[in-house]
């Protein structure tokens, strides 16, 4: 009984866990498009992407699971080398915030943001961006606070590898690499919201140096502090996680039903 008991209550809290950060997604670019202007957002909130001149699409990924990627050569100009995803429902965030994706870089000097900021007050006063600083990651809330940390070995050139960050209700970050915490960076301050600043993928336009230039895959934005655990099963080439979440439960109804039998 006790058997059957503790493998129902795990499969329930697994499942309630996916289906929590599911609810959470507020937005998740797959880049998986062939051809054409738009960047579809397979999240609730239909934040369609607007590619730029200088994203190229149909490139080869991480992995067959994860479809195809889109590059980004660094093209200077606002609205150029990005891929520009509006303002809602992103600008209204100051903290618990998750932001995610697999990457491919072929630079890494200087700050080359995944997830950046574009319009008249960014990125000196309000929203959030993520990506690379240098070899290392960061995360900044524009006007607030620059979240620098450093990366054993290196995010390297030429290779895949799963970045994240996590601010939580702390105002605190916690980044991941292939799906393993690196550490925090603590703070006080949350960050600022704003209704005028588009967000993108790929760099912010009004700040050139802050271009990404290589591939990019399978960007989330959650607003919620996901924990480990769910950083981890990002890595993946899952089904989403709803559909994961049930097909959770139905392996523990069939498990149980067989003890039951026994």
């Amino acid at each position: 009984m006790m058997n059957r008991i503790t493998l129902t209550a795990m499969t329930l809290a697994i499942s309630m866990m996916a289906i929590n950060a599911q609810a959470s997604l507020i937005g998740y670019w797959n880049l998986n498009e062939t051809a054409g202007p738009t960047a579809a957002d397979s999240s609730p909130s239909g934040a369609d992407g607007t590619i730029g001149a200088g994203v190229t699409l149909n490139q080869p990924s991480t992995h067959p699971g994860f479809g195809t990627a889109a590059r980004f050569d660094g093209t200077t100009g606002q609205s150029m080398g990005v891929i520009n995803v509006g303002n809602a429902p992103f600008g209204s965030l100051q903290n618990n915030i998750t932001i995610a994706a697999w990457i491919n870089p072929d630079q890494t000097g200087g700050v080359r943001r995944v997830w950046g900021i574009d319009g008249p007050g960014a990125p000196q006063n309000a929203g959030y961006g993520f990506g690379l600083q240098g070899s290392g990651l960061r995360f900044t809330t524009f006007g607030v606070k620059d979240y620098n940390i450093g990366v054993a070995g290196g995010i390297q050139t030429g290779t895949w590898t799963h970045v994240a960050a996590v601010m939580d209700g702390n105002n605190d970050v916690t980044f991941y690499v292939n799906g393993a915490s690196i550490g925090t960076i603590t703070h006080s301050a949350p960050g600022n919201t704003t209704n005028a600043d588009d967000f993108t993928i790929g760099g912010g336009s009004f700040f050139a140096q802050e271009r990404f230039v290589g591939l990019i895959d399978e960007v989330r934005v959650y607003d919620m502090a996901l924990t480990g655990d769910q950083i981890a099963a990002l890595t993946r080439p899952v089904p989403e996680p709803a559909t994961a979440a049930l097909s959770m439960i139905s392996v523990g109804a069939v498990l149980t039903m067989r003890r039951r039998r026994a």
